[in-house]
């Protein structure tokens, strides 16, 4: 009974991996990957170069604030611009 409990999942684990290094497989997945993701990819791409471009200008102006501040705490006055 072990024997036969062991050798169904051995067989799915073979087909499997007949099947990973199938021709059959390297299609579906290239298919895949070009008509779903390369569109998402793109999206993704765009999308973070944008929140990085937002992130390096908030990070520019906080430390200019900060900066400022600090100078205007040091000299007790208000920074004539």
């Amino acid at each position: 009974m072990i024997h036969q409990d062991m050798n169904g999942p051995r067989k799915k684990a073979n087909e499997l991996s007949h099947f990973a290094n199938s021709k059959q497989y390297s299609a579906v997945l290239g298919n895949f990957l070009t008509m779903k993701h390369c569109h998402l990819l793109f999206y993704l791409k765009v999308v973070t170069t944008i929140l990085d471009a937002f992130v390096y200008s908030y990070q520019w102006w906080i430390e200019t604030l900060l900066y400022l501040s600090v100078r205007i705490v040091k000299e007790g006055k208000s920074f004539p611009v």
